[in-house]
């Protein structure tokens, strides 16, 4: 039985597997491949990073004042956590335990000129104008990344393409169009108001924080003078850098740059509170200036349902 716990998240169950048999589960999806600029692009996730999920809340309510008793309530903020938390193996210590091996059939629809997967090495086995067949360079792999693969086609993109394929004696078509790349200088550049919101629970430690540190400190010195900025960091607790939006001129850009790299990674991923303070603008009525709210974490959560409800609420 497959389940879908989550937009991303399927769980699988397998029963009655007799003792000394085998049982081989096919399951096929379907998925988008992405475009930008003439790269076309697949992410196909291999492993489930493991979620971090916010302890029940406990509401306890006095009917009467002289009144010893009481009454409680519970509120889960993930009530299907039992589903998503699935038991989860270092790859890093048990790579043997869910070797990956892979045969990709790239059917472009048009002449493809280079092919590529940044986290993986692969062999061609087979290519002609228009198709390539390839495999992992090692005979597997350990489910520790997702793999991408990235391509282009021989020449322009094409704006558009035709897709046929035939499924049990019927015939399918597919068709996509592209529109043309809006010139760059048409497009009016606004000053901005960027909340950064960065990670630093327990989870962040190690390369994960040394790398969220190093991209919010590339982000803060790519500020314009006219633009205005803030920083809110979060684990169980959350700390917001100004008390508002403060211009990014040097000395405010170095006292930011001196928060950043004294970050530690420890505690909880308590996101919501941090995402309701990111989302607070003193200044939202009679400004045309463009908002950002750039949110930095390696982290998964059971309750992310409740930071989109949020964001719903109050983006404005």
């Amino acid at each position: 039985m497959l389940e879908q716990q989550r937009e991303n998240l399927f769980t699988n169950n397998v029963a009655d597997i007799g003792p000394g048999e085998t049982v081989i589960v096919e399951i096929e999806y379907q998925q988008t491949v992405q475009q930008d600029k003439g790269l076309f692009s697949l992410r196909f996730p291999m492993v489930v990073a493991p979620r971090y999920s916010p302890k029940p809340i406990i509401q306890i309510v006095d009917f009467k004042r002289d009144s010893e008793g009481g009454s409680f309530g519970v509120i889960d903020p993930v009530p299907d956590r039992d589903k998503i938390e699935a038991p989860i193996l270092d790859p890093r210590e048990n790579a043997k335990i869910n070797p990956v091996r892979m045969t990709i059939k790239l059917a472009a629809g048009f002449p493809i000129g280079s092919v590529n997967s940044p986290y993986h090495s692969l062999t061609e086995r087979e290519h002609d104008a228009s198709m390539r067949i390839l495999t992992l360079q090692n005979e597997s792999v350990p489910a520790d990344r997702f793999f991408v693969l990235e391509w282009r086609s021989k020449g322009a993109a094409p704006n558009a393409a035709l897709f046929r394929e035939m499924v049990d004696g019927k015939e399918y078509i597919l068709a996509f169009v592209t529109s043309p790349e809006l010139p760059v200088d048409e497009l009016r550049k606004k000053d901005r108001d960027v909340i950064f919101v960065i990670d630093n629970s327990g989870s962040m430690a190690g390369e994960s924080i040394s790398q969220a540190k190093a991209a919010l400190e590339n982000a803060l010195n790519r500020l314009e003078p006219a633009d205005h900025f803030n920083i809110v960091r979060f684990d169980d607790t959350l700390e917001v850098l100004f008390g508002e939006a403060v211009p990014a001129d040097n000395e405010n850009i170095g006292a930011a740059l001196r928060f950043v790299r004294g970050l530690e990674a420890e505690g909880g991923t308590e996101m919501l509170p941090a995402l309701r303070a990111a989302l607070v603008d003193r200044r939202a009525t009679g400004s045309d200036r463009i908002r950002q709210v750039v949110f930095i974490t390696d982290g998964a959560i059971g309750n992310e349902q409740q930071l989109f409800d949020q964001i719903a609420q109050v983006r404005g």
